[in-house]
């Protein structure tokens, strides 16, 4: 099986790749949301505040993007 199979496989069954193809996690494990740790959270807030409003936008709508095609 291709790399490529396995990828499409695994979006329409809807099971993590490192499951199928390394058998380590759960078969749901992509579907987990990600904890941010507060010193990460902190150092993103800090660099967030040096952007130029723009950049800001810019960046929270590919935050977004990024969230909504996890979901």
């Amino acid at each position: 099986m291709s790399l490529q199979n396995a990828i499409a496989l695994c979006e329409e069954l809807d099971i993590s790749a490192d499951w199928l193809l390394l058998g380590r996690g759960t078969m749901d494990q992509h579907r987990t949301q990600f904890a941010i740790q507060s010193t990460n959270y902190e150092l993103f807030q800090e660099a967030y505040g040096y952007l130029k409003p723009d950049s800001q936008l810019l960046l929270t709508s590919f935050i977004k993007s990024v969230v909504e095609s996890a979901r």
